[in-house]
């Protein structure tokens, strides 16, 4: 199913399949892939010591885990992300009724969509991508992994080149399409209010693609006094998220959770949207509450930052904190421009710590991002930032 539903798509290449972790670092040196997908559970080496020797020999090599979607394939997915990994997809399941073509279309535009990003970027998805892909059948080979030097890591963006097959068929090169656009929202009429106040009353923040290290590196250096509540849309399924919440709290200062419907808004929470379901906030007298949805996804996602950071626009005006931290697309880009407009400050995280620079980048050339923040200076920049300096 992997190798059809990519192979259907012209700019990717599927140039080897493996059993197993160890036979699949055997074929990573004989190819040279530009990107891996790796099941999580898979004979003779796991995905998490899969990873693991990956990222001793190549530390750069794009990564996607395929897992299923519960539980412990989550806890396992990650640990997965935790060793290195950049990304995860869920393996689709048909519904009763569902076409298998529109499954295979799933899995193409899930998966095919984030090795294009994490190969190219979000500017230059027209180029041609050979992904390896890394399944488990039964285990066949027991050969030891070889102590090779590896390749060197390239440092500039990889060049095209001919496929790396015994046989290779023609790739055929598509024009560039134009960008997606975004989902024509119409922000909904707020309560006039003051631009600001000079006050900060949350932090919202928008992040996807290689979000729970990077919430990992945030969220624990957040100070115990810590004077206003953080929201996060965390482009994640459900389970994830709630594990991810229960990871986060087990380092932090803060009170992490996942939201649920009607929970109060207070001062030293972290709540995180939960997987298939819009955040929104909603005022009651003196009290913020949580409000959950499965009104239909926008920016292809739900949850979906713009539609948090809509709400917050009506409950806070300008009184909040905006950050945009590493992701594909750009959801999180119309949100943050209406809050700018109302006065609310807007951080970006910087390229150079993203592991993919769609949603930091789109904000960042909107020209409304205030600075452009290294994923380690982060915490502290919100910190200072939500105490007026």
């Amino acid at each position: 199913m992997i190798r059809g539903a990519l192979e259907a798509d012209p700019e990717l290449e599927v140039v080897s399949e493996a059993p197993n972790g160890r036979e699949g670092i055997l074929r990573i040196r004989e190819h040279g892939p530009d990107a891996v997908v790796c099941d999580v559970e898979m004979p003779e080496m796991s995905g998490i010591e899969t990873v693991q020797e990956l990222r001793r020999h190549w530390p750069k090599l794009p990564v996607v885990m395929f897992a299923s979607p519960n539980r412990e394939s989550a806890h396992v997915t990650l640990e997965a992300l935790h060793a290195g990994a950049n990304d995860f997809v869920t393996k689709p399941s048909a519904a009763a009724g569902t076409a298998m073509t529109a499954v295979m279309e799933q899995l193409r535009n899930d998966l095919g969509g984030k090795l294009k990003a994490l190969v190219h970027g979000p500017g230059d998805l027209s180029a041609v991508a050979r992904a390896a892909v890394r399944y488990a059948p039964p285990a066949r080979d027991e050969a030891p992994v070889p102590v090779c030097p590896p390749p060197a890591a390239p440092t500039a963006p990889l060049p095209v080149v001919a496929p790396l097959v015994a046989t290779p068929r023609p790739l055929p090169l598509r024009p560039a399409a134009p960008p997606p656009r975004p989902v024509a929202v119409a922000p909904r009429p707020i309560a006039p209010r003051p631009v600001r106040s000079g006050r900060c009353e949350a932090v919202l923040i928008a992040v996807s693609t290689g979000g729970p290290n990077a919430l990992a590196e945030v969220v624990p250096r957040l100070p115990r006094d810590l004077p206003v509540p953080v929201l996060i849309v965390q482009h994640m399924p459900p389970v994830f998220t709630r594990l991810l919440a229960e990871r986060l709290a087990a380092k932090s200062a803060l009170v992490v959770a996942e939201a649920a419907q009607g929970d109060e808004v207070r001062t030293g929470t972290v709540l995180l949207a939960p997987g298939d379901h819009h955040l929104t906030v909603r005022r009651e007298g003196a009290t913020v509450r949580c409000m959950l949805n499965r009104e239909p996804p926008e920016n292809s996602v739900r949850p979906a930052a713009d539609v948090l950071l809509r709400s917050a626009a009506e409950v806070w005006g300008g009184n909040v904190l905006v950050v945009v931290m590493t992701g594909m697309g750009q959801d999180g880009l119309l949100g943050a421009m209406q809050l700018h407009t109302l006065g609310a400050p807007v951080l970006a995280q910087d390229e150079a710590s993203s592991v993919v620079w769609g949603m930091p980048g789109a904000v960042s050339k909107a020209g409304i991002a205030e600075r452009l923040v290294p994923l380690g200076q982060l915490a502290e920049a919100i910190s200072i930032r939500v105490r007026g300096r």
